[in-house]
C-alpha cells in the first residue's frame, strides 16, 4: 500500500513583545507535513512492514521503518515488532496526525509523549480484543539516532481495555454503530533515565498516565492525564536541580 498526505499551513503572528519581529505582524506559509508511506507484507501476511518518510524534515527524513511478526498466525494474540516506530504511550501520540480532529496535537502531547524511537516491542490482545497490551524497550534517544545516548534504555508499557468493541486510533467517530457506545480506557508507563547522556544536567524521568476515548453516534470524547517525576542529575534538596513533579491533563 502507498499513501501520501500534505499539510499546508498559513499563520499570522501579532506579537505584543517588541523583541519579536520588532512587534510587527507577520504572515507566513509553511509545510508542517509532506509524508509518503509504504506498508504491506512479504513472505506471508503475518510478516508485515512499514516505511514512512517526511520530505519536510531533511535532517531526519525517516519517520517509521519497522517489521512486525504475528506469532499467532493472524490472531494478534502475540506479536513482535522491531525498528523505528511510536513507543506505546499515550492515545493522542499514537493517533496519526492524519486521523486527528484538529490541525496539530496539543502542546501537552509534546511535553509528555516523546513519539518515535528505535527498539523492540512485544504486544497482543485477548481473543475478542477486549484487552490490548504493549511493552517495549528502546534507546530513549529519539528517532533517527544512530546509537543509544548512554548505557540505559527506555521502558514503555500500555494496557488498553475496550469492552464494547475496537476503538480505533482516530479521534472522530466513524465506527460506532447500534445502541452501545464505544469506550476505551488505557494506562501508560514510561521510564527513561537520560543521566549521563550529555555533559549537562540530564533528567531521570518516570511518567504515569491514563487516557479515555468515548464514541457514540458521531459524538466523540478524548481525554488524557499524565504525572511525571523528574530527577535531575546530581539533584540535592537545597540546589536548583531538586526533584520535581509535573501533572497535566487535556480533553476534547
Amino acid at each position: 500500500n502507498i499513501s501520501n498526505r500534505i499539510q499546508i499551513r498559513y499563520s499570522h503572528e501579532l506579537p505584543e513583545d517588541p523583541n519579536i519581529n520588532n512587534g510587527e505582524s507577520r504572515g507566513s506559509f509553511r509545510l508542517p507535513r509532506a509524508r509518503m508511506k509504504f506498508d504491506g507484507w512479504f513472505s506471508n501476511k503475518e510478516l508485515t512492514y512499514e516505511l514512512q518518510v517526511d520530505w519536510t524534515d531533511s535532517a531526519a527524513i525517516i519517520r517509521d521503518l519497522n517489521v512486525n511478526y504475528d506469532l499467532t498466525h493472524g490472531k494478534k494474540l502475540l506479536q513482535l515488532k522491531g525498528g523505528q516506530f511510536k513507543v506505546p504511550f499515550g492515545r493522542q501520540e499514537l493517533t496519526s496526525s492524519g486521523n486527528q480532529q484538529f490541525v496539530d496535537r496539543s502542546i501537552f502531547s509534546a511535553e509528555f509523549q516523546k513519539g518515535r524511537d528505535i527498539g523492540i516491542q512485544t504486544w497482543g490482545q485477548t481473543p475478542r480484543g477486549t484487552i490490548e497490551w504493549r511493552a517495549g524497550l528502546f534507546n530513549g534517544a529519539g528517532r533517527n539516532k544512530t546509537a543509544n545516548d548512554n548505557d540505559k534504555f527506555q521502558w514503555n508499557a500500555r494496557v488498553l481495555w475496550q469492552p464494547f468493541g475496537d476503538v480505533k486510533y482516530s479521534e472522530s467517530d466513524f465506527e460506532s454503530t447500534g445502541s452501545r457506545p464505544l469506550l476505551a480506557v488505557a494506562a501508560n508507563y514510561e521510564a527513561n533515565n537520560l543521566q549521563g547522556a550529555t555533559s549537562g544536567v540530564d533528567i531521570d524521568r518516570e511518567v504515569f498516565g491514563g487516557d479515555l476515548s468515548f464514541k457514540w453516534h458521531g459524538v466523540s470524547l478524548m481525554a488524557e492525564y499524565f504525572h511525571k517525576v523528574s530527577e535531575p542529575e546530581g539533584a540535592v534538596p537545597a540546589a536548583n536541580a531538586a526533584d520535581f513533579d509535573t501533572d497535566r491533563w487535556h480533553a476534547q
